[in-house]
């Protein structure tokens, strides 16, 4: 969990051949270098579960029927759930109710306007 008052984290890295004069117990900085992975942030209440498994409906615009898709969890967080895998950029996923929907349910967006905007 992040400390809430500078809202970073501590973790612990092992290196390899370590420079000579790093002690143990050493406080020291650094910076994760790597590729940004596209992840996505949503509400507890869209997580739905399924065997076990974490996962969200998703509303295919061609039918507007809703399917359950698997989804990859990154790591919760105080009112949110990181999505890590699963989803594609432009997917619309359910975030009320999802525990009374069913796989192929017909549903309409109630405000589409407003979902263009976000």
């Amino acid at each position: 969990m992040a400390d809430p008052v500078t809202r970073t984290y501590t973790i612990k890295v092992t290196l390899k051949n370590p420079p000579a004069q790093l002690r143990f117990g050493m406080s020291i900085g650094g910076r994760l270098k790597g590729g940004a992975a596209l992840t996505v942030a949503l509400p507890f209440s869209a997580l739905f579960e399924k065997n076990g498994s974490p996962a969200v409906w998703v509303l295919d615009q061609q039918s507007s029927s809703l399917a359950l898709r698997p989804i990859t969890v990154a790591r919760y967080e105080a009112n949110t759930v990181i999505v890590a895998g699963g989803l594609s950029r432009g997917d619309i996923v359910v975030t009320a109710g999802v525990n009374t929907l069913t796989a192929g349910q017909k549903v309409r967006l109630a405000e589409a306007a407003n979902l263009a905007r976000e």
